[in-house]
């Protein structure tokens, strides 16, 4: 997957892809906000800052009763046009990352999700552990990162070349030109 962000200019765009797929698919902005294949984790979740067509609910109540950050800052956002209904609450620590969210649409939740165990220096912010749950008493699925974080080539996801790049990148095979997808402007 590669999300490509650019929040100067309100801009997102989110590439997947999933081994059973002949080829990378370029998400429409309603689907930004659902689940990635196979899991209880959403795009959302993994983006680097809130998707640019969210907007600040002022003065909105932001319920994160079940989250283990009570100390966090609550915040509230309202999704796009394109996506009626939609609200994401978030914990936010002192650094600014979310460390929590609930999303939901036309007040039922969709998905929770929450840090259990924060990524270390180095990691621009990719949480070790997190959980994640479907609705509003869904179970929780616990995901662990069992290593760091492999670089991708950038050429290498073009159409063809991704499932070999990946292959490589997490036997450790040698790569043509390894080079790292930075966070920030681009995702994680």
């Amino acid at each position: 997957m590669r999300i490509e962000e650019d929040h100067s200019e309100g801009r997102c765009e989110v590439h997947t892809f999933v081994p059973t797929m002949r080829r990378p698919v370029r998400l429409g902005e309603r689907y930004v906000f659902d689940r990635l294949p196979l899991t209880d984790v959403g795009y959302l979740d993994i983006m680097a800052w809130p998707y640019p067509g969210l907007t600040p609910a002022y003065g909105a109540a932001a319920d994160l009763s079940w989250s283990r950050r009570p100390q966090a800052r609550p915040r509230r956002l309202l999704g796009p046009p394109s996506a009626p209904g939609l609200t994401v609450t978030e914990a936010v620590g002192p650094g600014g990352a979310v460390l929590a969210r609930v999303v939901a649409r036309r007040r039922e939740v969709v998905r929770r999700w929450e840090v259990l165990e924060p990524g270390g220096p180095g990691l621009a912010g990719l949480p070790r552990q997190i959980r994640a749950a479907r609705g509003r008493d869904g179970p929780w699925t616990r995901l662990v990162r069992a290593g760091e974080p492999v670089p991708v080539p950038e050429e290498d996801f073009e159409p063809g070349r991704l499932g070999a790049a990946l292959t490589g990148a997490l036997t450790g095979a040698p790569t043509a030109a390894l080079g790292a997808v930075t966070t920030g402007e681009r995702g994680r």
